[in-house]
């Protein structure tokens, strides 16, 4: 028997002892709290929805040290042989997918995931009988963890038979772009990202001769629907229509080469204090500064910017709106924004262009819901 067979078989008698040592008294506070915050103070769910939550909690969330159940586990286990152990530690790497089956092959399912477009060889610990209700052309939506270079269901699977296309589509759709991770599992797909994200900064460049524009809000919608329209055509500058500026004072556009394009508004006043550190005694000004520094949906690339062009200004104001009279940014920028902005500091680069198969992108662009534009593979 091939070792991936062996650790299939393996994995159930594992998953079951995984879920007792989960429920054991040392962590039923945290399993409590868990249930409450996804079902309420009384579980009333289904049942594939109840093992969809204990899979998660016990290879995804959390505790405050960062390890997860599954580790604690294998940590609590040092009787468990090297090959055990490493695949346990893997099952934190959880694939979440809408997949079109292709072939059973042996004692594996060959299916594409709709969302990376990557071709997975699926296990099952319950026998090759759960694969018959998959026929080709079927699609699932189903949890998947690495067995060495393969893959092994966790938790239940949803099955669809082929007529059922459209709507999963839609669905595979949506997931791609509230999660461009799961696309850019795929190498390809993330450099074509990067690809198109390099062609519109130049674009952009070309454009508006720079990469860092401030304008009135009403302004800055104008201009960057006449951008959107000379690059792709009126059917997909519709994406840029809801960005809801008109009222704005100043927003800056800044296209960083990492973040791709952010907009940030209120930027003249934050942009005038680097400038002018005076300004932070003066209404309002000490507080924009704060703001950038505490609002999750502003990024790095605006204190990087005006750092970079008035690093003095930015020694004084950190210094003063922090209360730390020897601040220096270079020295202690970046351990600023990584304290102030994890997820931006922390979280590697990506681009913002999600691309996606053309089956995908027929549904996202007949439904004008994307955030970004959407390009095609």
């Amino acid at each position: 028997m091939a070792q991936v067979d062996q650790l299939v078989e393996r994995s159930a008698d594992l998953k079951g002892e995984l879920l007792r040592f989960a429920q054991g008294k040392r962590f039923a506070n945290a399993l409590s709290e868990a249930l409450e915050e996804r079902f309420g103070a009384t579980v009333i769910t289904e049942e594939q929805e109840l093992i969809g939550f204990f899979d998660h909690f016990l290879l995804q969330r959390r505790f405050s040290d960062g390890r997860t159940m599954v580790e604690r586990f294998v940590r609590a286990r040092g009787d468990l042989p090297r090959a055990e152990r490493n695949m346990m530690l893997g099952w934190v790497n959880v694939v979440e997918g809408l997949f079109e089956v292709e072939c059973l092959d042996g004692e594996a399912l060959v299916a594409v995931n709709l969302i990376d477009e990557l071709t997975y060889r699926i296990h099952s610990n319950m026998g090759v009988s759960t694969f018959e209700p998959m026929p080709p052309g079927s699609f699932l939506i189903v949890r998947l963890v690495p067995v060495l270079d393969e893959w092994l269901i966790s938790g239940s699977v949803a099955t669809f038979t082929a007529e059922s296309a459209g709507h999963l589509l839609q669905i595979a759709a949506d997931r791609a772009i509230q999660h461009p991770e799961a696309v850019f599992r795929n190498p390809r797909l993330l450099e074509r990202g990067w690809e198109l994200q390099r062609h519109d900064r130049a674009a952009f460049l070309e454009f508006f001769g720079t990469d860092l524009v401030v304008l009135t809000g009403a302004e800055c919608e104008a201009q960057m629907k006449e951008f959107r329209q000379g690059q792709t055509g009126d059917s997909a500058a519709s994406a840029w229509d809801d960005l809801d500026l008109a009222d704005e004072e100043s927003v800056a556009m800044i296209y960083d080469e990492d973040e791709g394009l952010g907009f940030f508004t209120d930027f003249r006043r934050f942009q005038q204090v680097f400038e002018n550190p005076d300004l932070v005694s003066e209404p309002g000004y000490a507080e924009i500064v704060q703001i950038y520094l505490s609002d999750n949906t502003v990024s790095l690339a605006p204190f990087r910017r005006c750092a970079e062009r008035w690093p003095d200004g930015a020694d004084e104001i950190f210094a003063r709106v922090l209360g730390k009279p020897d601040f220096s940014w270079a020295r202690d920028g970046e351990a600023l924004l990584r304290s102030a902005k994890p997820e931006h500091a922390e979280r590697p680069p990506r681009p913002r262009f999600v691309p996606v198969g053309p089956r995908l992108a027929e549904h996202l662009r007949s439904r004008r819901a994307e955030p970004q534009p959407i390009a095609a593979t």
